[in-house]
């Protein structure tokens, strides 16, 4: 099987986990979804819905709290610390394309990692580009768009994301 095959299976294989997710009101599908993404998972709630795009390449810290609305494009990789908090409708994106109008005509994906540090706080509506990394401690206020690395122990805000004082 190639591995854009590959690829493909595990994104619709993840996708059937979060529409059962959430369209369940009991929540039956929680522990599914957390064996899609998590091998050990300790102390996680995810609030529906979410979207999670591939999961495999998807790694949580314990004591992880995402509120309603979480949009995951992982197949870059998206590595989480422990103690962070998500707001709602929050982006945390991987995935890009590339400028010239041509390749992206072709089809060429790029995936650049995103790395969430211990104890974060990721306001509501949050948007984190591909390729970042978000230092232990720091906050991102409510609305920012990430596209450049958060240091630790900051406050950032705005669009583009712009630092607004040491913690």
């Amino acid at each position: 099987m190639s591995s854009t095959a590959s690829l493909q299976q595990q994104k619709l294989a993840m996708r059937k986990v979060c529409i059962r997710y959430n369209q369940d009101p009991n929540k039956n599908h929680f522990n599914q979804l957390l064996a899609h993404i998590l091998s050990t998972p300790s102390r996680i709630k995810i609030e529906p819905p979410v979207w999670i795009e591939r999961g495999e390449t998807l790694s949580i810290g314990e004591n992880f709290y995402a509120n309603t609305g979480l949009t995951l494009l992982d197949s870059g990789g998206v590595t989480i610390g422990a103690n962070v908090l998500i707001g709602p409708h929050v982006q945390i994106l991987t995935n890009n394309h590339p400028l010239n109008a041509e390749e992206r005509r072709s089809g060429i994906e790029i995936y650049k990692s995103v790395s969430i540090g211990d104890d974060v706080w990721i306001g509501a509506g949050v948007i984190i580009c591909p390729g970042v990394t978000i230092g232990e401690r720091a906050v991102v206020a409510a609305g920012a768009v990430v596209t450049k690395n958060v240091a630790q122990d900051t406050l950032v805000a705005g669009n583009p994301a712009k630092l607004i004082k040491q913690l």
